[in-house]
């Protein structure tokens, strides 16, 4: 039995789950691309004209900078590169960040403006008690029912009054122009709410910085507007390649009398991804004839650079090679947070029905041309991620003409498809007996956890996958009925669920009672909802309840 004590512990993790929902995917992110920016620091963006009038010039007209440039050209570096050194420069600054992504996490505007409060709280006791105590006693912000507008007005505002005005507070938001456009038109909604508070005295100087491709948008607002060229970061991508390129690749190039160096430089026109992708690609190179492959023809573009990546993958792989490498690729394409290694190696072996790999990581690294393990911040854990989202839109585009071709075609992610196969394996895990049952202590939650290793990615995002084309598939809705037709099972469900929201051992205590209904309603399955309705299936067969 929980204790008040017990009580008021539950609340405020529950409150910081609620305001930390995305902060863990956006620290890994930028953790990351510090690794990068380590290699080669843009020291250069201090010195744009455009940058220095909204760093110094108290009277720039307005407190919102905007560097675009082309996909590939390192602006995510740059983001994380100023998270870092506006610190430096700003000891006692508020720094806060937001680094989008197309996946379920970062991407909606209450989810940025909650990420940036967490991270503002985590140097302000007084931010995070005022947080705490609008987030317990107003109900539409609690449960996110509010609009955007009254959010940022009745959370954000009260809360960033309480810091010191005598420091500014910097927010730097990367690649909202990889979101979905609904969702990218709801970031630059908040984007405008920041310009409102330009020269407002009541509350600490607010600085923002957006990095993003150019964006046909009449919505951005007043900014300084700084359009990067390759001329810009040329000597950057010459120190990248002077830090990255390794001692055996070095001695290809000086095989074949070429030097890397000028190579890159001539052949980059500024993308910083194109450099990182060849360099990582002739990295699975064992010879010279290989690599002058490459050099002699070097690809012009970003995604002929991921054509001849899987051309290569495709011949240097036997057939079953090749099928491992395509559901690795559409399991991280697909889904909806990064997985780490022990669930995308669980998640691969359940939805091709084997027991185990002889070297799951080996697998991996030959797809590190595409795709990168990084330590994650959540419970120091490595997690796989592609090495930049352009090669979600190229591998999932069914036109040949922009998409993969030729022998490339067969590593290509068809996205109603992988919906549907990940959906029905997420629906085939949770179907084992293992999780007939909730757990009673912590314990046994943690043992399940740590033996089931997809079990909280499944138990979160069967629903999420199974939205939409899946949920006509007769195949799917079966086994939607058959795994939630027991109450037993839901409640095992909505444990792992809570656990994972949360990672407390509150959660062991669940609220019971859900029916297959609720659970249906919860994910949003609109057309298993009408069917189960509608169409009365045989609920004996399915020991369904629909009490």
């Amino acid at each position: 039995m929980l204790t008040a004590f017990d009580n008021l512990d539950q609340r405020k993790d529950q409150f910081r789950a609620w305001l930390s929902t995305s902060a863990n995917s956006v620290l890994t992110e930028r953790i990351t691309l510090l690794e990068h920016q380590r290699k080669s620091q843009p020291n250069w963006v201090l010195e744009l004209p455009q940058f220095k009038r909204w760093h110094e010039d108290e009277n720039a007209e307005t407190n919102i900078l905007w560097l675009t440039a082309t996909a590939g050209y390192g602006k995510s570096v740059i983001a994380a590169y100023l998270t870092q050194k506006l610190v430096e420069i700003h000891p006692s600054c508020g720094m806060s960040y937001y680094f989008c992504k197309d996946k379920d996490g970062p991407r909606e505007g209450h989810e940025l403006l909650r990420t940036l409060l967490y991270q503002l709280s985590e140097t302000s006791e007084a931010l995070e008690s005022k947080a705490q105590s609008i987030w317990s006693s107003n109900r539409s912000i609690a449960d996110l029912s509010a609009n955007i507008e009254y959010i940022f007005d009745n959370l954000f505002l009260p809360c960033i009054s309480t810091l010191p005005r005598d420091e500014p507070i910097f927010v730097v938001i990367d690649g909202f122009n990889e979101l979905p456009r609904a969702q990218m038109e709801r970031i630059l909604a908040v984007v405008r709410m920041f310009q409102r508070l330009y020269a407002n005295s009541d509350i600490p100087a607010l600085r923002v910085v957006l990095c993003s491709q150019p964006i046909k948008s009449e919505k951005t607002g007043a900014t300084l507007h700084m359009s990067l060229t390759s001329l810009d970061n040329l000597d950057n991508i010459e120190w990248f390649v002077k830090n990255t390129i390794s001692q055996d690749i070095a001695n290809l190039f000086k095989q074949g009398g070429v030097d890397p160096i000028n190579y890159f430089r001539e052949h980059s026109r500024g993308m910083f991804l194109w450099v990182s992708l060849i360099l990582r690609d002739l990295e699975t190179m064992d010879t010279y004839e290989d690599m002058k492959e490459i050099l002699d023809n070097p690809p012009d573009k970003i995604n002929d650079t991921y054509q001849s990546i899987l051309e290569r993958l495709h011949r240097d792989n036997h057939r079953s090679g090749k099928n491992w490498i395509r559901e690795i690729i559409t399991w991280v394409v697909t889904s909806k947070r990064d997985l780490t290694l022990p669930e995308l190696e669980a998640a691969i072996l359940v939805s091709q029905g084997k027991r185990e790999f002889r070297d799951f990581r080996a697998t991996v690294g030959k797809c590190s041309a595409i795709l990168q393990v990084v330590r994650s911040t959540r419970a120091n854990q490595h997690i796989v991620t592609l090495v930049h989202d352009t090669f979600k839109q190229f591998i999932t585009n069914a036109d040949q003409s922009t998409g993969p071709r030729y022998n490339a075609n067969i590593f290509l992610v068809r996205p109603a498809q992988a919906e549907a196969m990940i959906a029905s394996s997420c629906l085939s895990y949770l179907g084992h007996n293992a999780f007939d049952d909730i757990c009673s202590d912590d314990e046994s939650l943690e043992t399940r956890v740590q033996t089931y290793k997809l079990c909280l990615y499944a138990a979160q995002f069967w629903g999420a996958h199974t939205r939409g084309e899946a949920e006509s598939l007769p195949c799917i809705r079966q086994a939607v009925f058959q795994l939630l037709g027991s109450e037993n099972r839901r409640n095992s469900i909505l444990q792992m669920t809570g656990y994972a929201d949360l990672s407390r051992r509150y959660w062991l205590n669940i609220p019971k009672g859900q029916t297959l209904l609720h659970i249906i309603a919860r994910n949003g399955l609109a057309t298993i909802c009408r069917h189960l309705l509608d169409q009365r299936p045989n609920y004996e067969l399915y020991s369904i309840d629909l009490k």
